[in-house]
């Protein structure tokens, strides 16, 4: 089967951008790299900049810890760069905030925001205020390559080997806690922390690489529109899912591949690596101290095949990617639509 259904944010940001003149300095296509890539003129070096936001996260409730709020806001930016495997420079914040916020909520913003860039090794560098109805943490992070050889999201080949820098489904059960969960049972601490180490490691050896910070199944298929060409999982969903998300599964009666489906991701790095160096990574791998998960292989067909409970399927993922769009202010029935695209693959 193969999977055809358009992806609707893919869509919208390509019409956003179709009457815009691209930089000659500019290295990457439209939607080939997590971070926007520029040449510095008469050198080799690559500027790697990328800007995103949070604001319904915070309004929802999902994030209603201001430190979490801050923290974030820089996660969101710096993992774009790990994910072209750059060293960061520092970000520049913009913040709006309302006018009624209590002074020690703008101080947890602020504490968290300092945190997440003490914890990267980086900086801030600015940013801009200003006053609103709600609250939008944004930024715009910068990052150097300095031997002009970025990783993006278009290269890899089939018989490529499919990796992640760690066991996906965290970010959606922290968020299935939040929405579904009472307060006083939920477990779940979601602080995630951009792999910049990782990144800058892994450039040496990926074909291609995308962060999972929209979720594990919108990173394979991005990266299977991107290329051309599919993925077929080596193991069963369960082996190489997050024991959080396992558990939340096997509590609620809900399939754990809802967790690797749904929008809010774990920022992990998802990225294949040709079979001939698969060795030489696990070799930098041990030395650098941290663990990558080899979870299946690129094929030609451009489809995703998952294994679950011993049974192949190869869901339509561009339906799935769309499902959120049409119930952001539904949380039951996206999660209803989620359970019943698996069911139908």
């Amino acid at each position: 089967m193969q999977v055809n259904t358009r992806v609707s944010e893919n869509l919208f940001i390509e019409n956003l951008v179709k009457n815009f003149t691209r930089s000659p300095f500019q290295v990457n296509g439209l939607q080939e790299s997590d971070a926007e890539l520029i040449r510095l003129d008469g050198t080799s070096t690559i500027l790697a900049v990328t800007t995103d936001s949070i604001s319904e996260e915070i309004s929802s409730g999902l994030y209603d810890d201001f430190r979490q709020a801050g923290w974030m806001a820089v996660m969101i930016n710096l993992s774009d760069l790990a994910a072209v495997g750059a060293v960061p420079l520092g970000l520049v914040m913009q913040e709006t905030l309302p006018v009624e916020i209590k002074e020690q909520d703008i101080m947890n913003i602020q504490m968290g925001i300092h945190n997440a860039v003490q914890a990267c090794g980086t900086y801030i560098l600015g940013g801009d205020t200003n006053r609103g109805r709600s609250i939008m943490l944004g930024g715009t992070a910068l990052g150097i390559i300095s031997d002009g050889k970025p990783m993006t999201r278009k290269g890899c080949s089939p018989g490529d080997i499919l990796c992640t820098t760690g066991k996906p489904g965290l970010g959606n059960a922290y968020a299935f806690e939040k929405l579904f969960i009472p307060a006083d049972k939920r477990t779940i601490t979601y602080l995630p922390k951009a792999k910049l180490q990782e990144g800058y490691l892994i450039k040496q050896f990926a074909s291609a690489c995308i962060d999972s910070s929209d979720g594990f199944v919108a990173a394979l298929d991005q990266l299977m529109r991107v290329n051309g060409c599919g993925f077929r999982l080596f193991a069963d969903t369960e082996v190489f899912t997050a024991q959080e998300a396992l558990a939340l599964a096997s509590a609620t009666g809900t399939g754990a591949e809802v967790f690797l489906s749904a929008i809010h991701g774990d920022f992990e790095l998802v990225f294949t690596v040709p079979s001939g160096r698969a060795e030489e990574l696990a070799q930098y791998e041990k030395a650098g101290g941290f663990s990558i998960i080899k979870i299946g292989e690129v094929i030609e067909e451009p489809a995703i095949e998952f294994l679950i409970k011993g049974k192949k399927r190869k869901p339509d993922t561009g339906y799935i990617r769309n499902l959120y769009e049409h119930y952001a202010e539904n949380p039951g029935g996206y999660l209803n639509e989620l359970n019943a695209a698996w069911n139908n693959s």
